[in-house]
């Protein structure tokens, strides 16, 4: 609806200023004029001069107009409310973030997220509003609008713009302008769904024959080769896989393992092999802190090859697996089709301590014993793998165990028999 004036003329010194009586009754004087947002939107600022003289009302219109300009000049929004708007919210929150910048606190693409959210959706629609007034209800009203104006926005996109607004939010709370912010989102009446146990990915028994004889073929074809870098990179790998198989470490404990950090390797004379005694320290890198634990049978081999191509001893400080793996892994696991389990579900480097908790569970192992090797509480180890393993994948282990024990006591017995 608009208004018409009963006595409208415009400012002696700027045109684009009119001076102007609501009715001919009316003794003070107002003024208006049109000015062009930072965001390109036209905004109509009027107010009244409270003064019924003329030459004085047009001082008070012209000191407003300069004011107000010179707020536009330096990228600063222009408002009628006297209260704290969203936009000067933002200002705040734009000179906290950078200097948060400067000192290394938060990632420059951070704030370069959040403004470019604010500055699209958020401030041509509550700039202007003070931010005492944003509520559930204007929430929702902008959100309705947005949807309107922008229905191809996805779910997350919707996140970030609300996170744009949380973050003027926190600022009004830094200004003390408000105390809390306010619920933005009604409260769903409909129950949470738990969330779906993680599904338990490991090699069978017969899925690890398969990589292990894979591993052992690498790197006959690489001897075959005499490429010195080639085979060195086969021979990393198998021990990397036998050292996760048969040690259960998580995958950054591997890459951050140092010869010095293995105490000794034992020797088991009942299955006449060698297991290796490591004593993981706190590090840069781990997620976990220090453990020590004892490995299983094979542990001990893995680690005296590596020593012995790398010239090394427990003494050193050196990495014990410097290169990565993670190519040359997949590529093996694409190659022999040992990508996914049975169930459809991917296999990494770090299905390696599942198979090697899981292989203990199959053994029989009691569930603290796997604790202390593994690092993990007995709890997790009950809930997440020893639940997780169905029965039949059990009893397919043992079975398959068995028949491998019996073969390697033959090979063992027809050994000794040429010997």
């Amino acid at each position: 609806m608009c208004v018409v004036m009963a006595c409208e003329t415009p400012h002696p010194l700027i045109s684009s200023i009119q001076m102007l009586k609501r009715n001919e009754a009316a003794k003070v004087w107002q003024y208006r004029f049109y000015i062009t947002q930072p965001n390109g939107k036209s905004f109509d600022y009027r107010k009244t001069s409270r003064c019924e003289d003329f030459e004085k009302a047009c001082i008070v219109a012209y000191d407003a107009y300069r004011r107000e300009t010179g707020k536009i000049e330096s990228g600063e929004r222009v408002s009628l409310s006297p209260d704290t708007t969203v936009h000067d919210c933002y200002l705040f929150a734009k000179k906290l973030y950078l200097q948060d910048i400067e000192d290394g606190e938060v990632r420059k693409s951070t704030w370069q997220s959040l403004e470019k959210y604010y500055l699209r959706d958020i401030d041509p629609e509550l700039g202007t509003t003070p931010v005492k007034s944003i509520n559930q209800q204007a929430w929702l009203k902008f959100r309705a609008t947005l949807s309107e104006k922008k229905p191809h926005l996805s779910p997350r996109t919707r996140e970030y713009i609300k996170s744009a607004l949380v973050m003027c939010l926190n600022a009004a709370i830094d200004m003390e302008v408000i105390d809390e912010i306010p619920p933005l989102e009604r409260k769903s009446r409909t129950r949470k769904r738990k969330n779906k146990r993680q599904p338990l990915v490991w090699f069978n028994l017969r899925s690890q024959q398969i990589l292990l004889n894979a591993l052992d073929k690498n790197v006959e074809s690489k001897l075959a080769t005499k490429r010195k870098n080639e085979i060195e990179q086969a021979e990393n790998l198998r021990d990397y896989v036998h050292l996760a198989l048969y040690t259960g470490m998580r995958t950054e404990e591997l890459h951050t393992l140092t010869f010095n950090e293995i105490e000794k390797i034992q020797r088991d004379r009942k299955n006449k092999t060698k297991v290796a005694i490591i004593n993981l320290h706190p590090k840069e890198g781990r997620k976990t802190g220090g453990r020590r634990f004892t490995g299983v049978n094979g542990s001990g081999q893995a680690i005296e090859r590596i020593m012995k191509r790398r010239g090394v001893d427990l003494k050193s400080n050196e990495l014990v697996f410097p290169q990565d793996n993670k190519k040359k892994f997949s590529e093996t696991l694409d190659q022999y089709k040992l990508r996914f389990d049975k169930n459809g579900n991917r296999r990494t480097r770090g299905t390696l301590r599942h198979t090697f908790i899981c292989n203990r569970i199959c053994e029989g192992m009691d569930l603290a014993s796997i604790s202390l090797k593994a690092g993990n509480s007995a709890k997790v180890i009950e809930d997440h793998y020893s639940r997780g393993l169905e029965d039949i994948d059990k009893q397919e282990y043992q079975k398959l165990f068995k028949t491998l024990e019996r073969e390697q006591k033959r090979k063992n017995e027809f050994d000794a028999d040429w010997d």
